[in-house]
């Protein structure tokens, strides 16, 4: 039984905001985006500025450790960026690759 035809999501809360449609794939994936300077951020900054720029893409940094450790990257703030490709400032399309070299806060990246 259809009572109406209300829209999902058209009635929200005091103080809240609707929520913003989510871009189109194929559209986001021929719209060059900027690669914000993530060097020298931790690794969960970086991540948070990156995704940031790439929302709705599904893009994600690929991680690679410069000093290679056993195990995954748990604790993301306990990593600094050392490298990024590509360079800050650079565009860059979804179907790219995207990443950074990482190593453990307080390590040398060199």
């Amino acid at each position: 039984m259809v009572i109406g035809s209300l829209a999902v999501g058209s009635i929200g809360f005091p103080g809240t905001a609707a929520a913003e449609p989510e871009p189109d794939p194929a559209t986001a994936a021929t719209t060059a985006m900027e690669m914000p300077d993530v060097t020298g951020m931790d690794l969960q900054q970086a991540r948070n500025v990156f995704n940031a720029v790439a929302v709705g893409t599904g893009k994600m940094l690929d991680v690679s450790d410069i000093r290679p450790t056993v195990g995954p990257k748990l604790s993301l703030p306990n990593w600094v960026v050392c490298w990024q490709a590509p360079s800050a400032g650079e565009d860059f399309m979804s179907s790219e690759w995207i990443g950074v070299g990482v190593s453990r806060m307080g390590e040398s990246c060199w």
